[in-house]
């Protein structure tokens, strides 16, 4: 089956928008829960409000009486704005209050940074909804940090009760007799696919951070369905009492990708995509790379290379750089 490859890049606050066919999902109001009829209809939408920009993607959710995690999750995170608190204690206790939306992730050297839950999954986050649930055909299926979790409708709310201490269990923590599979993120894989590649400059108070996340989507209850899924990320940080919080700042940056790709002959090429830029002057650019549709008959088989680099404009003179596989 054709496997579809997303790449995200995202930084900090203005977004580039795109023109496509309008899709609607069902929207059940009782859960605010999208459901798609099967899995293309699911990767199209995907691929559709990945590129939208925050304006068109807010009028996007209101069309369909739905409100996503990344929504709420962002609005949770604005309400942590340092400026109300005085005590880093203070800003650990409200994360604990929103831990669903939150996370305070400690340092080496005792610093945290706020981050959302799922905060390496940017796209996804905007079809979920607040329970970190999607459906798609008869299957509901909930997304964790540590992979994904799916069981026939009519069990959607044991699968909703799920927690990620429950999902890294050996068992589910609800019922043996529940059939809720799961498919964890395989950190020892040899290829670039279920790893995190990260690098990061600190000056002062001010914090550029580079990353790229590789992963492979697997979804137990659907055995065709594969989804290859990167995302790019361009982050400014800035640090009060303590925690590096997310910030605008003017950022420049760029990602180039190899592609290999399988022929109907079984011969493999690889294939130098065009470097992605984001915008002069915007603190924030996002982008989704889509397989292809107009070579016929062949299909992706992963990432030979990635190449990409950042600036911020508030830590001049300095770049970051990530290098994967072959150079490119």
């Amino acid at each position: 089956m054709k496997k579809i490859i997303y790449v995200m890049a995202l930084a900090s606050l203005a977004f580039v928008a795109c023109n496509k066919e309008n899709i609607s999902p069902k929207s059940e109001s009782e859960t605010q829960i999208l459901a798609f009829k099967d899995a293309e209809e699911y990767q199209n939408t995907l691929s559709l409000v990945s590129k939208m920009s925050d304006d068109e993607f807010t009028q996007w959710e209101k069309s369909r009486n739905f409100i996503s995690f990344e929504s709420r999750s962002k609005a949770v995170y604005q309400e942590a704005n340092p400026e109300k608190f005085s005590t880093q204690a203070e800003v650990i206790e409200f994360v604990s209050q929103n831990d669903q939306y939150l996370q305070l992730i400690k340092e080496d050297n005792g610093d945290f940074t706020l981050e959302t839950k799922l905060q390496k999954s940017a796209s996804i986050k905007r079809i979920l909804n607040e329970d970190c649930m999607v459906q798609i055909g008869d299957i509901a299926v909930k997304f964790f940090a540590s992979g994904v979790a799916s069981a026939p409708s009519a069990f959607k709310q044991q699968l909703k009760d799920l927690s990620e201490k429950g999902f890294l269990a050996e068992n589910t923590d609800i019922s043996q007799e529940t059939p809720i599979a799961k498919s964890k993120k395989n950190p020892n894989r040899k290829d670039i696919f279920g790893k995190d590649y990260s690098n990061r400059i600190d000056e002062g108070s001010n914090r550029l951070y580079l990353g790229v996340e590789c992963s492979d989507i697997v979804i137990p209850h659907l055995p065709f369905f594969n989804d290859y899924h990167i995302e790019y990320t361009i982050r400014p940080y800035h640090k009060t009492l303590g925690i590096w919080y997310f910030c605008s700042r003017t950022i420049e940056g760029s990602i180039k990708l190899g592609v290999e790709i399988l022929w109907p002959n079984n011969a493999i090429q690889q294939i130098l995509y065009p470097e992605i830029i984001p915008p002069a002057n915007r603190s924030v650019a996002k982008y989704s790379w889509d397989e292809p549709a107009d070579i016929p008959g062949y299909s992706v088989l992963g990432f030979y290379g990635i190449d990409c680099w950042a600036k911020s404009a508030s830590i001049p003179g300095r770049q970051c750089q990530i290098k994967i596989g072959a150079a490119l």
